[in-house]
């Protein structure tokens, strides 16, 4: 099998482009660039710098390179910028899709896998999530990647569509082998900020709340390892229906708290990580995890990183490439 993967020079997407080679299968990269890099993709891959928003750039990449499905992973994921700035998340989440897709349809290409999270269940959901939970999205996060899966299920039933959902949670860590990982500078996603402090790049790990309804008081939240999350996208992607589509949901239905990952950044660093609690930007879940025992009897999956080989794995990759690619950008 031969993928397109849209936004493969970002973190989801250059794990998923590394799997696909390592199975066997043919991988071709379109990335704007804007937040992806290209060091982050493996040699030899066809890499096309284009918006995927551009319906013509895409038709020719399509031409040029004939794929048998096409992997969306370019979505914008931060809940606070969306809130400040709507546009470039309908643009990159919805309005992209929607001219990608179009492309797709008429090169006939019509396998498709779409990268969400867990925002689209809303602000308090009902936990722990599964498959069938109730989509409220308060937020344009969740809203443009709600209206994507809308748009999803309209194209199976009129143009014969086959595609699969993935929500995936809070996704985290590098490869064990310390080869590839997160672009290790100005990320906002958690473990990243907090291993920034453990290398003295921040001060502080700010945490949006405590004196919240759990445990210890902290934001409960589900990591998931980038190679598990990998494993699930190249299962489903060779599961996609004929027509009509699937969702499936990524998580280890194991809660941890943002307290409980600065512990184990210090543990595995044997660095101090200060926490500092700041105003949450909008509504957040106090507590969100899964319960994905549907995705995985269908995609026979299991989480096989617990929340210490994640961090290990991301710091090893710190300490390594990724500290080679922070010098380079410096």
């Amino acid at each position: 099998m031969k993928a397109l993967v849209v936004g493969g020079g970002g973190y989801l997407g250059s794990h998923v482009v590394r799997g696909l080679l390592d199975r066997g299968h043919g991988a071709v990269v379109v990335d704007s660039f804007c937040s992806g890099h290209r060091e982050l993709i493996a040699e030899p891959v066809p890499v096309f710098a284009c918006d995927a928003g551009l319906m013509v750039g895409i038709e020719d990449v399509l031409r040029q390179q004939p794929v048998d499905a096409v992997i969306y992973c370019a979505g914008l994921a931060d809940s606070a910028q969306a809130l400040e700035n709507p546009f470039p998340y309908y643009h990159n989440n919805f309005i992209a899709v929607f001219y990608l897709l179009q492309a797709m349809l008429w090169q006939n290409v019509r396998r498709f896998v779409f990268s969400t999270d867990f925002s689209v269940y809303g602000s308090e959901p009902a936990v722990p999530i599964t498959e069938k939970s109730p989509c409220h999205p308060e937020d344009p996060l969740g809203k443009s990647q709600r209206a994507v899966e809308d748009l999803l299920a309209d194209l199976a039933r009129a143009n014969g569509l086959g595609y699969t959902v993935m929500r995936v949670g809070n996704m985290a860590g590098a490869l064990p082998s310390g080869e590839l990982g997160p672009w290790p500078r100005g990320s906002q996603r958690l473990l990243s900020m907090a291993l920034d402090v453990a290398q003295g790049i921040r001060e502080f790990l700010p945490v949006h709340g405590d004196g919240l309804p759990t445990a210890d008081g902290f934001p409960v939240r589900d990591y998931v390892h980038v190679s598990d999350v990998v494993d699930a996208y190249l299962s489903a992607l060779g599961r996609i229906p004929d027509r009509g589509g699937n969702c499936f949901l990524l998580g280890t239905g194991r809660p941890v708290s943002v307290a409980q990952v600065a512990r184990k950044v210090e543990e595995v660093t044997h660095r101090p990580v200060p926490v500092r609690v700041v105003a949450a930007p909008s509504p957040r879940p106090s507590s969100i995890y899964a319960d994905a025992g549907q995705t995985r009897q269908a995609l026979h999956w299991s989480p096989r990183h617990d929340l210490t080989a994640i961090v290990e794995s991301e710091w090893r990759w710190r300490l390594g490439k990724g500290s080679q690619l922070a010098g380079e950008e410096g």
